[in-house]
């Protein structure tokens, strides 16, 4: 994979499955705006980044927030000049498992709806923009084998993934 001097967003770059492909992106070529709740962790996996030899800017969001995420996206437009060439949603929570649907609390439920759904929507939104705009751009949605099939104990984890899946596919067509 070659993404030498392509603009990156990953949401959800501050550990685990989003520190991994920012630094997968950068070793391929790609400058990245990271961005997730945890600066502190955000900071470490940039410096990483930038030892590679790429660009790297830190932005604090929550990918709910939609003030939040359009005033990141502007952040990563200025930092690249205008141009985004990828966006990677990683950003999301697992939220209550090994819990039947009966005993999973409303308030639990809509909390991994909304980070998961609306913390890709929200992104999405705003980057979309500047991907038509310019007529080129791809967005990568981390929907997982949960996006395909359900799993027992995991309603709501399970039903957001379905619903990231919908929405990538609405916003393709």
């Amino acid at each position: 994979m070659k993404l030498e001097s392509k603009n990156a967003i990953v949401t959800g770059a501050a550990k685990g499955m989003g520190a991994a492909i920012t630094l997968t992106l950068a070793r391929a070529g790609a400058d990245i705006v990271l961005t997730a709740r945890d600066t502190a962790a955000l900071e470490e996996v940039a410096g990483q980044v930038r030892a590679l030899g790429r660009r790297a800017e830190v932005v604090g969001a929550d990918v709910t927030n939609d003030a939040e995420v359009k005033a990141m996206v502007e952040k990563a437009k200025a930092f690249f000049d205008g141009r985004i060439d990828i966006l990677v949603n990683v950003a999301g929570v697992t939220g209550p498992i090994e819990t039947p649907v009966w005993e999973i609390d409303a308030e639990d439920f809509s909390y991994v709806i909304e980070s998961n759904i609306r913390g890709t929507f929200l992104p999405m939104k705003y980057v979309l923009q500047t991907m038509v705009a310019q007529r080129s751009g791809k967005v990568v949605n981390i929907g997982g084998t949960s996006g395909l099939r359900g799993y027992r104990y995991r309603a709501a984890y399970s039903s957001s993934k379905w619903g990231v899946r919908g929405l990538t596919r609405t916003a393709a067509i």
